[in-house]
């Protein structure tokens, strides 16, 4: 009986420590910020249409659930897990299936809350432990080696950007990627001219083939001279209208006052018979020289001539009474994307636009009710959380970018800023690392990218 009872205690004393090891607390070895945004095909937004953050956990468990602000399912990537949470979390508790749970306070690792699309890497350290408490994911659940195929994007002019999959690359007319089989984006695009984009589906037979030959844009330059000729052309026209009018009033006047004198033919009647058929002839020329200008400026001068419409309401485009002052707030679409603008005595804010738009031009007028207002403003703090655009043209025209504007646009590649830019808010474009910036007039990018307030006079 003695015998026995040794022999338990000897089973359980071993026993124990063993159950005890199996659930030794894990603990977070790392937790940092990556450079990267996440790719449009892995985003995921919340409840309020934010895009959240990726934690991408590294251990060597299965982890059960998660507790905090987790959006959607676990996606299991082996010994990797991603999780999703949102924008501004704080902290989460991690339930792994063979150890203690593990609960993680970003603060303590210079996290003060998660930004919205940004890649997080958690790292979670195993204590030793006995090899039959260790868990080895099962073989089901490892990725497929994924299978590769190259891709070729064929452009001009040979300086143009790149984007693959939101990744800028930079060659020389021609790039070569090695991909996975499946759906990729792509863009092409470069200063002075249209941006080339799409996607291709890349399978296991072929390699994918893309062609781009971008097509030039009129250079700023070039339409403002074409404005200016437009406008002395019209004028020059517009005046010799006038003219021609005056002459025509001028001629049905004589007449009358001539039907009044009954002189007797003589030499003096026979030199009003010459001036009479000069003035004939004179009309006649008019006639042939209103209808040459007709031609040139178009319906516009068919409408201003007409015999109906007095001298007076012939005015040229500068001359016209600006639209009423407007002020509220309304949206307008331009080259498929929709602005949210702010009105104030009829001079236009730019607060923000669709999430989704990737490339954006802002344009430098907009029209609401019938009438075209003037944009001056980017506001700050643009768009609240959208910053998924990746091309951004400021037409010129507009004379302010407010401070913060594009802070958090961290996936712009290409911004383009004009000329008529006179003042720049303090860290406008804050996280520039990734950016190329094409800059006209005097803006020193070497302030841009510092964050420095700048004014131009």
């Amino acid at each position: 009986m003695m015998n026995r009872i040794i022999i338990y205690i000897m089973f359980f004393s071993f026993l124990f420590p063993l159950c005890g090891d199996a659930q030794k607390a894990a603990k977070v070895k790392s937790f940092t910020l990556t450079n990267d945004h996440i790719p449009s095909s892995d985003r995921r937004k919340d409840l309020n249409g934010a895009l959240c953050a990726l934690v991408k956990i590294q251990v060597v468990d299965n982890i059960e659930r998660i507790e905090g602000n987790k959006i959607g399912s676990i996606v299991n990537r082996g010994v990797e897990k991603w999780v999703y949470m949102c924008k501004g979390s704080r902290n989460m508790k991690i339930h792994l299936k063979n150890h203690l749970p593990v609960r993680v306070l970003f603060q303590n690792y210079k996290i003060n809350g998660l930004q919205s699309n940004r890649v997080y890497e958690m790292v979670i350290e195993i204590p030793d432990a006995p090899v039959a408490s260790v868990v080895s994911v099962p073989q089901q659940e490892q990725p497929a080696e994924a299978k590769l195929q190259k891709m070729v994007i064929n452009y001009s002019p040979a300086n143009a950007m790149v984007l693959v999959d939101s990744k800028p690359y930079k060659s020389n007319g021609s790039l070569e990627l090695q991909l996975p089989v499946g759906e990729h984006s792509y863009i092409v695009a470069a200063e002075g001219y249209t941006v080339y984009e799409g996607t291709i589906k890349l399978n296991e037979y072929a390699p994918g083939i893309v062609s781009a030959n971008l097509i030039a844009d009129a250079t700023v330059e070039q339409k403002a001279e074409e404005t200016k000729k437009n406008k002395k052309k019209k004028k020059n026209v517009l005046g010799a209208l006038s003219v021609f009018k005056k002459k025509n009033d001028n001629k049905k006047s004589k007449p009358k006052t001539e039907k009044k004198e009954k002189a007797p033919k003589s030499k003096k009647q026979k030199g009003s018979h010459y001036a009479q058929m000069k003035l004939e002839e004179q009309r006649r020329e008019t006639e042939q020289t209103t209808a040459e200008l007709q031609q040139t400026v178009g319906t516009e001068s068919a409408v201003l001539v007409a015999p109906a419409v007095p001298t007076a309401y012939i005015s040229t485009p500068e001359a016209m009474t600006p639209p009423k002052a407007l002020s509220k707030s309304f949206k307008y679409s331009y080259d498929g994307v929709m602005f949210k603008c702010k009105a104030h005595k009829g001079y236009v804010t730019i607060t923000g636009w669709n999430e989704d738009a990737l490339n954006v031009t802002v344009p430098s007028q907009v029209v609401y009710d019938g009438n075209s207002y003037p944009v001056t403003d980017i506001d700050t703090h643009i768009n609240g959380n959208n910053y998924s655009a990746k091309m951004l043209t400021i037409q010129e025209g507009i004379k302010t970018i407010e401070k913060f504007a594009f802070a958090e646009f961290r996936s712009l590649v290409v911004v383009t800023i004009p000329s008529s830019i006179r003042s720049i808010g303090k860290n406008a474009f804050r996280d520039n690392r990734g950016m190329i910036f094409h800059i006209s007039g005097g803006i020193n990018e070497q302030d841009l990218r510092k964050g420095n307030s700048i004014k131009i006079k």
